[in-house]
Formats: C-alpha cells, sequence, structure tokens
C-alpha cells in the first residue's frame, strides 16, 4: 500500500474494498520536517521510511486508518541562491490527530512500525473520550470545555507515571493545559539534559549535531514527548505544531502563516504605486537560516551619529517596511523572483532589499553599506 507525502497534504489511498471510516475512526499523520516549506511539490526527506512504518501499521491493526500530511518548515532554497540544505542531521516531528485536528499523540523523529502502532493505540484510547464529551456537548461549553481538557490531561498524566523515566516523574504533576510549550519545555528542561547524558552520554544536547542525527529515532525524547503531550494534548495541531517546532529545534520554523501571506500581499500591492524598500530583522533565528549566524546587528532606531540619523531618516522617508527572512521568502515566490543569496564567505549579510517594481531585480543592500544604500534611497521614485 503506498503513501505520497509529495503534496502539502497527501491522503491515505484505502485499501481495494475497504470502506473508508467514519470521522471518529480516521486518524490523522501530520508530519512536520525541515523540508522547504515552499517547495511543495516534492516528496519529503523521511518519506520511505514513513510509509514503510503506515503501511506495516495498516497490516498489522486493520482498525487503523491513517491519512497522512506533510508540514514543510524548513529554510527555502530561494534565499541561498537556488542551493539546497546541505547535508548535515534532518529533523521530523510526527503528529496524530483526530478528524478534527485535535492532538492525540505525537513523538519526535521517524516512528518505527512499532512506535507508531502504540501512538495509534493511544490516540485511540484519548479520542474515545473526546468524542463522547463532543456527543455530550461538553466541548461547547466553557466551563465544561476546561474540565474535559483538565480531564484529558490527567489520562495522559496518569499514562505517563507508568513510562517516563524517574528524571520526569517527579515533574508531571506540574504539566497542565494551562502552561504554553515554553513554560512546559523549561520544566522539564533539565530532566531532558538529564535522560539523554545518561542515556546517549551527552553532556550538552545544545546545537549539538550529534544530539540533532539522534532524535531522528523516535526513542531519543520518547519520554519527553510523553511529558509534554499532558500540556498540548486535545488542542488544535495547527496552533500548536509551530511552537512545538521551535521549542525542539531551537529556532523557529518557517512558516506561511495569516500574517506571513498578508505581508507579501501588502507589498506587492505597494509595487504596484511605488519602491518598496524591506529592513530585514535578521534578530528571529529561524531553523538552517545561514544568513544570521554571528550576526550582531545594531538598531537604527535610536541614532547616536550624524552618519546613523542620516540613514534613518533615508528609511523613514522611504517608509520601509520591517521584515524578517519568512516574510521576504514568501514575497520573493509571489513575485516570481529568482533566488537570491543573502550570505557568502566573500560578502557580509543582506541587510536591505530594494525593488523599484514587482519584475524589477531586487538591490540588495549588505550590513555595513549604509552610503550605498542612502545612494540607493535617494535614487527612488516617489
Amino acid at each position: 500500500m503506498m503513501h505520497c507525502f509529495g503534496s502539502a497534504a497527501a491522503d491515505e489511498m484505502p485499501l481495494a474494498g475497504l470502506e473508508i471510516p467514519s470521522d471518529s475512526a480516521i486518524r490523522l499523520l501530520v508530519i512536520v520536517t525541515d523540508d522547504d516549506f515552499l517547495e511543495t511539490g516534492q516528496r519529503i526527506w523521511c518519506d520511505v521510511s514513513l510509509q514503510e512504518a503506515v503501511d506495516s501499521c495498516r497490516e498489522q491493526r486493520r482498525a487503523t486508518y491513517l491519512k497522512t500530511e506533510a508540514i514543510r518548515a524548513g529554510s527555502p532554497a530561494l534565499l541561498r541562491g537556488g542551493r539546497s540544505i546541505a547535508g548535515g542531521p534532518r529533523r521530523v516531528i510526527c503528529f496524530v490527530c483526530n478528524a478534527q485536528r485535535q492532538i492525540l499523540s505525537f513523538c519526535v523523529g521517524v516512528p518505527s512500525t512499532r512506535q507508531l502502532l502504540t501512538l495509534s493505540e493511544d490516540a485511540d484510547e484519548l479520542a474515545v473520550s473526546l468524542t463522547l464529551s463532543e456527543t455530550a456537548g461538553l466541548d461547547t461549553q466553557p466551563d465544561k470545555a476546561a474540565e474535559n481538557a483538565t480531564r484529558l490531561a490527567n489520562m495522559v498524566r496518569d499514562r505517563a507515571t507508568q513510562r517516563v523515566t524517574r528524571h520526569y516523574r517527579p515533574l508531571l504533576a506540574k504539566i497542565d493545559p494551562s502552561l504554553n510549550i515554553e513554560a512546559s519545555a523549561n520544566l522539564i528542561a533539565d530532566a531532558l539534559a538529564s535522560d539523554i547524558k545518561e542515556r546517549f552520554l551527552f553532556d550538552s544536547p545544545i546545537e549539538s549535531e550529534r544530539w540533532i542525527s539522534a532524535q531522528q529515532h523516535a526513542e531519543a525524547r520518547r519520554y519527553w514527548c510523553d511529558t509534554m503531550l499532558i500540556g498540548i494534548v486535545g488542542k488544535n495541531i495547527d496552533e500548536i505544531w509551530p511552537q512545538l517546532a521551535a521549542s525542539v529545534w531551537g529556532a523557529a520554523p518557517w512558516h506561511r502563516s495569516e500574517k506571513v501571506q498578508h505581508f507579501a500581499t501588502d507589498c506587492s500591492e505597494t509595487l504596484q504605486q511605488k519602491s518598496l524598500v524591506c529592513e530585514l530583522d535578521l534578530t528571529k533565528s529561524y531553523v538552517h537560516a545561514e544568513s544570521i549566524v554571528g550576526l550582531v546587528q545594531k538598531r537604527l532606531d535610536a541614532p547616536e551619529t550624524k552618519r546613523e540619523a542620516a540613514i534613518a531618516t533615508a528609511l523613514e522617508k522611504a517608509q520601509a517596511k520591517g521584515c524578517d527572512l519568512c516574510e521576504l521568502a514568501v514575497l520573493l515566490r509571489e513575485l516570481k523572483q529568482p533566488p537570491i543569496k543573502l550570505r557568502s564567505p566573500k560578502t557580509q549579510t543582506i541587510r536591505w532589499v530594494i525593488m523599484d517594481k514587482p519584475d524589477s531585480e531586487p538591490k540588495l543592500i549588505p550590513q555595513g553599506a549604509e552610503n550605498r544604500l542612502i545612494d540607493v534611497l535617494t535614487s527612488l521614485k516617489p
């Protein structure tokens, strides 16, 4: 049985002669990877392994009906001169949700057949409770909805008590649905550090390529996931995955959110009337974003010298728009611009991107080239 993770939401095809189950029996397997977030037509990097696990899971557990959906959240080749991610360990997080996109279980890494079976069984157990609540209308009553969320969290907490190691056990009672992901992750950060030091002999997981590689296997963060699930079970996957990915990956995922799309649309309309000046905010760290490595950015909103004051004045007159890397990537894709390079070993990091019209080649002004910036801004059409 074949599955394709090539499109943004690729559903599993049913076996011949098998009736498609009701929504209550459908489980959605959402795979978040660090593949190029703009290239939705290509297969994700772990496609083969996941297909094998899903196929085998379906054969061994006939009641399991998994639909698959891939969410790409990695650095775009569009900002690397067209070059794809160069080697190194890759990242993936898998969520099992119900048909209403509520999270029932999850793992960091590519699950084996056995692990996917466990995730599916765990999901079914919690789905029964959610279905009963929906049938009784409890999910639409504010007080009852909060009570139901607490009940789900308690079910996951009780189960985790039997599974997690001693490092996490004392912290289970502190995790609850009222905490955001960052707060929950901070609560169990020391437990995770002790866990991986004991099992993988790491002194520190931070920015360790070996640790990133280990997390390709679902076993590496298994106890961390069992603990974190207490706080996110029953919540909508679309609200949770960007926050969770940022926590696990240590950098923001690339995400074509409503805010990002609005920025691209607004800039496209601006270019129909006048020139566009984008000042890149390079303080936000995105996964695999080479352009921000080692950059110390000096803010220009509080100029200290006449030169800085002149730059700030020129940018204000040009109505420069603040822009992060994700917004820039989506804008360039909307305008059908060719790939650009924001950094190379011989050049400084690009700080300003200026366009005269939608199809014009962007002018890339690096950090430190303020004189050139002023010259370009002065020459712009009003």
